[in-house]
């Protein structure tokens, strides 16, 4: 589902109906969430009826929980998205790190970039982890900060872990489900401009994180499903 911003609000459903009859050309339709309440998307993919052919495959990540990892870091921020937002939370987030004594990794999200900068001793800054990196990184830190993209979702999903949400400025997907966790206590959410880390820090004491059961089963099962059919 799409959610439009408040002045285009009036074109939502009909960018609604002309996904329907996209998706209803295919043969399925997957969609990477559970079906019921205990769902991760909301009104992304519950708000309006889906085509009969649509299958809940429930969340997909790369990462998963491996046993016997000792916590490293206080604090895990993952930088993403356009620039400049990137940019602006990333020296928001540095500058109000300065008066903590937290060990930080920060994740800047610019796979490119190859000139690494040092802020201070607690603080370790990379441009870029591997999905195998990223996810060892994620189960060996207390707290993290992060956008609230959906996949960013099934990541933490996956992992179990705490997380402070900072949706992306303007991007109604990210506001909506920043919101949507937040009135759930699941994660605390605060917008860009509002971010304070220590209020956020103890703020977010008061969530739950939120951990799924693996899902593999039901997607394997629909891929074999899948297959049978069009043979």
């Amino acid at each position: 589902g799409i959610i439009m911003p408040p002045v285009f609000k009036w074109a939502e459903r009909g960018i609604y109906k002309l996904n329907y009859r996209i998706m209803s050309r295919y043969n399925e339709c997957w969609i990477p969430d559970h079906a019921g309440e205990k769902n991760l998307s909301g009104v992304l993919s519950h708000k309006y009826r889906m085509p009969a052919h649509s299958i809940f495959i429930g969340p997909l990540s790369r990462f998963h929980i491996t046993d016997g990892l000792e916590m490293k870091y206080d604090l895990l921020v993952v930088l993403s998205g356009p620039e400049p937002q990137r940019t602006i939370l990333e020296q928001k987030i540095i500058s109000q790190l300065k008066s903590f004594s937290f060990h930080t990794l920060i994740i800047r999200g610019t796979p490119g970039e190859k000139n690494i900068f040092s802020v201070s001793q607690n603080i370790e800054i990379k441009n870029h982890l591997t999905a195998d990196e990223l996810n060892k990184a994620m189960l060996q830190s207390k707290m993290i900060v992060s956008r609230s993209g959906y996949s960013t979702i099934m990541d933490l999903a996956a992992t179990g872990r705490k997380a402070i949400l900072i949706p992306t400025p303007g991007q109604t997907e990210q506001e909506y489900l920043g919101k949507y966790f937040y009135e759930k206590k699941i994660f605390y959410s605060v917008s860009q401009s509002d971010f304070d880390l220590q209020k956020a820090l103890i703020d977010s004491q008061n969530f739950t994180g939120l951990q799924l059961k693996n899902n593999s089963d039901t997607l394997s099962r629909t891929i074999k499903n899948f297959l049978e059919k069009i043979k």
